[in-house]
C-alpha cells in the first residue's frame, strides 16, 4: 500500500545527497582541497529549469583559510540557463565580512569559486 498526499501523483522528486572531493591546482601547487556536500533534486524526475540544490556542508582549505558552511555558499546561475549549460551551480567562499559582502560569482570579495552540475 502506498500513501500519497491529496492531489499528488506517484512520481516524487526524491532528493539526492552528493559528496564532492575537491583538489584544485595552480600549476603543480595544490591551492584548494577538501570536500562539500549538496542535496539536489533527481535530474531524472525534475526539469533542468526547476532543479534545486542546497549546500549541506563544506570543509575546504585554501592556503591557511578553512571554509565551512558559514563562509561558503552555493549560487545557481540562471542567466543564461539552457539544457546546454554544463555547470549551472557555483560553490564559492568568502573571508572577511562574510557571505553578505559578495555576489558569490565573480565578485571582488570571492576567495574561490568553482562551477559544477549536481
Amino acid at each position: 500500500m502506498a500513501l500519497l498526499p491529496v492531489g499528488s501523483s506517484a512520481t516524487w522528486a526524491v532528493p539526492i545527497l552528493d559528496v564532492y572531493d575537491v583538489q584544485a591546482y595552480k600549476g603543480t601547487e595544490l591551492v584548494l582541497s577538501g570536500s562539500f556536500s549538496v542535496v539536489h533534486d533527481d535530474p531524472a524526475t525534475v526539469s533542468v529549469y526547476a532543479q534545486t540544490a542546497t549546500l549541506v556542508s563544506a570543509k575546504l582549505r585554501l592556503g591557511s583559510t578553512t571554509f565551512a558552511a558559514a563562509n561558503a555558499g552555493l549560487f545557481r546561475n540562471t542567466s543564461p540557463y539552457t539544457y546546454n549549460d554544463r555547470d549551472p551551480y557555483q560553490l564559492y567562499g568568502i573571508v572577511g565580512d562574510g557571505l553578505g559582502r559578495g555576489t558569490g560569482v565573480g565578485g571582488a570579495t570571492d576567495d574561490f569559486s568553482l562551477s559544477f552540475n549536481p
